[in-house]
């Protein structure tokens, strides 16, 4: 029933929009944030397929160094247990900002964006994170392996590893010329893969052929 060369993958679109800062500092300054630190960005339902209890473990192996900071948007059932996990281990590098409908100019003023999920249907932070030309660090999970191209838009690491993780940060932190060539490669995957236009052309190409 099923001919897999008649078979077309088309993945949901996203619009397109404009930067609203012009630049990482000034998205910084309107946000109130560091302007000199390596900021990481997780965007997440509190939850557990989401894990990030790991996100805790990795800021843990890289607390002493004072320039890497992590910034955790979003709400849900596990919000209070992982703020007070993070509290308990005495995690200064980490922020817990809350529920945010502004994300876009979160991902503006980061350097980086961390998905610790332990499967997703797609992505759709990580595509977001794309379109705003952040690279990604992400487990290598299904949805994610969908949106990350290993040392193409980001890295990929296996799941809960988070040894791995923390010396893909320490080197991203010290080579800022990779850092943003994956931001580039991020933007261009999405234009080529999930810009709403895109999709749009994609469908009404396979109905134009009944």
């Amino acid at each position: 029933l099923f001919v897999p060369s008649k078979a077309s993958i088309i993945y949901n679109g996203i619009k397109s929009s404009f930067p609203i800062h012009k630049n990482k500092i000034e998205a910084r300054k309107a946000l109130g944030l560091d302007l000199d630190k390596f900021t990481i960005i997780s965007a997440n339902r509190f939850d557990k397929q989401k894990n990030l209890i790991l996100v805790l473990h990795i800021a843990k192996l890289l607390i002493n160094n004072k320039n890497i900071i992590f910034l955790l948007l979003g709400d849900g059932e596990q919000f209070e247990i992982i703020k007070d996990l993070s509290q308990k281990d005495d995690l200064s590098n980490i922020s817990f900002m809350g529920y945010k409908s502004n994300v876009q100019e979160f991902l503006e003023a980061s350097d980086l964006y961390l998905a610790t999920s332990i499967g997703e249907a797609l992505g759709y932070s990580l595509i977001e994170a794309c379109k705003a030309g952040l690279p990604i660090l992400a487990t290598n999970v299904r949805g994610h392996n969908e949106v990350v191209i290993d040392n193409y838009n980001g890295f990929l690491f296996e799941l809960n590893n988070a040894k791995k993780a923390s010396m893909i940060i320490e080197k991203l932190f010290s080579e800022s010329k990779e850092l943003i060539e994956l931001g580039i490669n991020g933007k261009k995957y999405y234009e080529q893969n999930f810009d709403i236009n895109l999709t749009y052309k994609k469908i009404s190409n396979i109905y134009s052929k009944f």
